[in-house]
């Protein structure tokens, strides 16, 4: 989807098994994919229809709710904690983080460490609401390292960071 957000996708829960209308109503809250309904008229269905079966009503639109995602930034830095072997400080993550240009000046051309400092704790902030990571000590000596949950997480918002082409059929 990300591929090609131009398309609208939709996908109907009323075909299939119990675990595919599963599995697509969870998608929808995901990815924006509005997942439907159609009403079967049982009373006009006699014995065994090959095609469709009749039905009674417009498709009828399943009400989903979202389920939040990570910013980007977060998402970047969950990443990198990940890759780390041991736990890190927030001077080597800020270094990365700078350096990816996830983090520094919004307007002009510097940055005081303290908004550098700033901009990673609203980060931390977020990582550590989700369970992802877990810190240790204080001021120099603060440890950032990624939970189990985070291992995890990085998984789940893997496709955020390396997305996939779209098939030829969707790039039209």
């Amino acid at each position: 989807m990300a591929a090609a957000p131009q398309h609208e996708y939709f996908y109907n829960v009323s075909t299939g098994s119990k675990s595919c209308a599963i599995a697509g109503t969870i998608s929808a809250q995901f990815w924006p994919l509005r997942t439907y309904y159609v009403p079967v008229d049982y009373e006009r269905v006699t014995g065994i229809i090959e095609d469709d079966h009749p039905v009674k009503g417009p498709p009828l639109f399943m009400p989903t709710f979202s389920v939040p995602s990570l910013d980007h930034a977060s998402v970047l830095a969950l990443n990198f904690l990940a890759q780390q072997s041991a736990p890190v400080s927030k001077r080597f993550l800020i270094d990365d983080l700078r350096a990816r240009q996830v983090i520094g000046p919004r307007k002009g051309k510097s940055i005081t460490p303290q908004a550098l400092q700033a901009q990673v704790d609203g980060i931390l902030r977020r990582l550590e609401s989700w369970g992802f990571i877990e810190t240790k000590g204080r001021g120099l000596s603060l440890r950032i390292g990624v939970t189990e949950k985070g291992i995890s997480g990085n998984k789940m918002f893997n496709h955020l960071l390396n997305p996939r082409e779209a098939p030829a059929i969707l790039r039209t």
